[in-house]
């Protein structure tokens, strides 16, 4: 139960303290977003995250003189992400370094799942948490009648949406690790699943079929590097023809059919207000697209509109332009890539599965570098937990150095 480091070898003697440490942490993240209304829980939270995660890196490069090539690289370019924010902020008048420092936070999350969280035994314990989460919420949607859409612990359906959807992750990947015994696991993910149904948050919804889509079709999906690196791209051009699609669908003449099928079946409006928005911040973007600083948003552009942009992609253009865009593509590229070196792992797998899903979820949310961090989070973790799991000397270890495994 120590933490061993020397020169020749930066090891981990039990992950399991380090997944305990992890779920402590995002337990008390979650705080604030229940009814207890504890703000300064999930700040604390915020800053021991930042403050174990780096200083670990810290460490690791001091002592072992430097971390694995790929997560470095990785998390260089998500360093030039915070680069080009901390430049939009000194700029640009519409000014917040509350998303700079979240920016920071996010490199620091997934450089530290890459170093602490890959290995078996640190998942299973993460794992557990989301069981223990899905089943109070469980307990409460019983309670509550079968509310629909249900918010459960937290205070906003889709916030319980995105947890229960990438909180999968954790489960499904122990469920692969755990071999033969797997009955608890599947109790879990499917308790997971009646949860995320019960949120009625259609993004995670789609996000969750995505993950399972891809997960079914990696074979196909990694066949060579090309096809990998193509689906990706597919990906990232869907979620951006996307945008152009939706703001035009009530011109089409399928509208009305579609837009009472999905009430029928989801009891709610298929055109939530984005038809609106989006335009108005795409005609934005387009007059200035060099962004407009990291604290734009609707109602400080002038617009009568308290509303968020719910588009991570829109959001990061309207705010450091098109160069902040693709920049962001190319972290997202980055962290795909990595995954096809180790990409028969299991546990590789659902990372690809989940950030695909990422992606779909982010078309309607904002939640990977800002605004509703608390699952940015949980999907840094994610991606951290693939590209470190390229470290590991053998499946399934648990005690190691960083020694990359041979492809």
């Amino acid at each position: 139960m120590s933490l061993l480091i020397s020169k020749k070898s930066l090891s981990i003697s039990n992950s399991q303290i380090w997944g305990a440490w992890a779920s402590l942490l995002f337990l008390m993240s979650w705080l604030d977003k229940t009814s207890l209304t504890i703000p300064w829980v999930g700040d604390l939270a915020v800053i021991l995250m930042g403050i174990t995660l780096g200083g670990f890196v810290l460490l690791s490069m001091l002592i072992y003189r430097k971390v694995p090539p790929t997560v470095c690289t990785i998390a260089g370019l998500i360093g030039l992400l915070v680069f080009l924010y901390t430049v939009s902020e000194v700029l640009n008048p519409i000014k917040s370094s509350r998303i700079v420092a979240q920016l920071v936070l996010v490199t620091l999350c997934f450089t530290g799942a890459a170093l602490l969280l890959s290995r078996d035994r640190a998942i299973m314990i993460l794992a557990k948490l989301w069981i223990l989460l899905a089943i109070l919420n469980l307990v409460l949607w019983i309670r509550s009648g079968f509310l629909y859409p249900f918010e459960g612990l937290f205070a906003h359906k889709n916030l319980l949406g995105g947890l229960t959807t990438f909180g999968l992750f954790f489960i499904w990947a122990a469920r692969s690790i755990a071999g033969s015994k797997k009955s608890w696991w599947n109790l879990g993910f499917f308790i997971s699943l009646a949860v995320l149904v019960a949120s009625g948050s259609r993004a995670s919804w789609l996000a969750a079929v995505v993950a399972m889509a891809a997960y079914i079709f990696w074979p196909w999906i990694t066949i060579n590097r090309q096809v990998f690196l193509f689906a990706l791209l597919l990906m990232l051009f869907f979620v951006i023809s996307f945008v152009f699609i939706y703001i035009r669908l009530p011109e089409s003449s399928v509208f009305s059919q579609m837009r009472a099928t999905v009430v029928q079946y989801t009891g709610q409006r298929l055109n939530s207000g984005r038809d609106v928005i989006w335009p108005l911040l795409i005609n934005a973007i387009e007059q200035h697209p060099w962004g407009y600083g990291p604290g734009a948003t609707l109602e400080r552009l002038g617009f009568e509109s308290t509303r968020s942009s719910h588009n991570l992609f829109i959001q990061v253009a309207l705010q450091t332009g098109v160069i902040g865009l693709v920049n962001l593509f190319v972290v997202l590229c980055s962290i795909w890539i990595s995954f096809f070196k180790r990409r028969s792992d299991s546990v590789v797998r659902l990372a690809g599965a989940f950030l695909l899903a990422a992606l779909v979820h982010e078309s309607f949310e904002i939640s990977l570098i800002q605004n509703n961090l608390t699952i940015g989070i949980v999907m840094w973790t994610v991606f951290g937990i693939g590209v470190g799991r390229l470290y590991l000397s053998r499946p399934g270890e648990v005690v190691t150095g960083f020694r990359r495994m041979p492809s």
